[in-house]
């Protein structure tokens, strides 16, 4: 949602001037303004892909279920397609082809290097919630676990549930302290004083409401097939925590999702469902969601 935050502050001062009819692509993207903003503000993924030459001017976070949505957007948005056995390494850089006995060999080698004495003794990286936050923090801040490539769908499933469940329960922070912060969610709802703010204040432009409104509307209107998709999620999420009868139908990575928020809400370790109870299974139509 990077550009069309700024596709919006440029066009409701008057930076561009846009035919909002034909200016997003199929799939809602508003890419295409980087050929016609003429001015030194840019979309850009700082905290992933730092740049000394560029100056943070709006920080745009997300938590809760709008990282949900986030990832939907980028999925189909950024990467045109959805995460599957076949493509993780798409997704996750750190993909890397191991057995599971050669990653657990490297986790313990650089626990055993790298702890305190006074640290407790931790077989696997799958146990780090045993260690304190504070130690925790540390060792992800320097280890990344490599995934092991999956011999099966349900392997898969299991693996990306955990990565979903570790970034939902990760908590949201600010990296660019000294700058304004926008919530996804309060964008998506209507509500971007900040981004008025820094049009206004730190840009000396002048925001016109009316034209703010007619690029908010179009980018509802556009993103609403997104929006649909997020309630259809969060009420699947209501439906399994209450067991109540699912009637849609979701792939696996949306069935991740799913299993990853019913364990954020119920407090339960994805690593503690029983997975293997899905293997004997015929009916691929939310095979996963049975183990819950």
């Amino acid at each position: 949602m990077g550009n069309t935050i700024l596709t919006h502050a440029l066009f409701a001062c008057n930076q561009v001037d846009i035919d909002l009819t034909n200016f997003f692509s199929k799939s809602g993207n508003s890419h295409a303004i980087s050929r016609v903003n003429r001015t030194n503000l840019i979309a850009e993924h700082l905290i992933e892909y730092p740049k000394d030459n560029v100056t943070c001017v709006l920080e745009v976070i997300t938590s809760g279920w709008w990282e949900v949505l986030r990832l939907k957007m980028s999925y189909q948005k950024w990467y045109n397609t959805y995460p599957t056995i076949d493509n993780v390494a798409t997704f996750y850089n750190h993909v890397v082809v191991m057995s599971e006995s050669e990653q657990l060999r490297l986790w313990q080698d650089f626990y055993t290097s790298f702890k305190d004495p006074l640290w407790p003794e931790c077989v696997s990286y799958n146990n780090i919630s045993i260690l304190p936050l504070t130690v925790q923090e540390e060792i992800n801040n320097v280890y990344t676990n490599p995934i092991v490539t999956h011999d099966s769908e349900l392997q898969f499933v299991e693996w990306l549930t955990i990565a979903y469940y570790d970034a939902f329960c990760k908590k949201q922070s600010k990296h660019f302290e000294s700058v304004d912060t926008l919530l996804l969610g309060n964008y998506v709802q209507g509500r971007f004083q900040e981004l008025i703010d820094v049009c206004t204040k730190t840009l000396d432009w002048s925001w016109d409401n009316d034209r703010s409104q007619q690029f908010y509307n179009k980018v509802i209107e556009i993103n609403q097939p997104y929006l649909i998709w997020l309630d259809q999620i969060k009420q699947t999420t209501d439906n399994v925590i209450n067991k109540r009868v699912i009637s849609a139908k979701f792939d696996p990575w949306e069935q991740a999702i799913i299993i990853a928020k019913v364990c954020e809400f119920t407090q339960q370790q994805p690593l503690t469902l029983n997975w293997n109870n899905v293997s004997c299974k015929t009916d691929r139509n939310n095979l996963y969601l049975d183990i819950l």
